[in-house]
């Protein structure tokens, strides 16, 4: 009975040993994947990575949603982020690079965004975000000190689809549109246009600038 008790206690052990050394080793992998930088070996190649990446979150942001070509369009000002998060266990971080497009003076900025998150979870997923800015105050305070989006759900709305199986707009859509700037994020779910964000920090990118 002892020997079966002591080989019962050595194979807990080893699990419990192995499931630590598992568990390090993803954290390590998750932490060192939510590092995500613009492709190129110089500032001109990391600009002109940075650039294409805009129009690609623009041209899906306007697949999903026919009236963001119009906001953008009649916007003082619009951003658009790329990044990575990873989740793991009771905590998660996540950083990006994105470009901001000043409609009225056609000044483009390179921008940096870094994002903290509490909550169970595990795993690693990438977003994109377009924020468009409806008034020149709002940019000025993104620009002067960037801009810290703080806790609160993001809720997924109605995107210009059609047909019966298109969601219905709900009360909140409105006060969502009236908002500023205007988010939508896009993710390997899709297109939304959101209300909020949690816990992203945005600045600018010193080098790159």
């Amino acid at each position: 009975m002892k020997v079966i008790m002591a080989s019962s206690s050595r194979e807990r052990s080893r699990r419990g040993g192995l499931a630590v050394l598992v568990g390090l080793a993803l954290v390590c992998t998750l932490a060192l994947t939510a590092c995500k930088t613009p492709e190129g070996d110089t500032g001109e190649e990391q600009r002109a990575a940075i650039r294409k990446s805009n129009q690609e979150i623009l041209n899906k942001v306007y697949a999903g949603y026919d009236s963001a070509k119009t906001q953008v369009g009649s916007s003082v000002a619009y951003a658009t982020f790329s990044s990575i998060e990873a989740k793991i266990l009771f905590g998660g971080t996540g950083n990006g690079y994105g470009l901001l497009t000043d409609k009225t003076t056609g000044k483009q900025t390179f921008m940096r965004m870094t994002k903290l998150q509490v909550g169970i979870g595990l795993g690693v997923q990438e977003l994109s975000l377009l924020l468009i800015f409806q008034s020149k105050e709002t940019l000025k305070r993104f620009m002067e000190d960037g801009w810290t989006f703080g806790g609160g759900a993001s809720a997924a709305l109605k995107s210009d689809q059609t047909g019966p199986d298109a969601p219905a707009y709900d009360k909140s859509m409105q006060s969502t549109l009236d908002q500023d700037p205007l988010i939508y994020q896009v993710t390997n779910m899709g297109v939304n246009l959101s209300a909020t964000l949690q816990g992203i920090k945005f600045s600018r990118d010193s080098a790159l600038n």
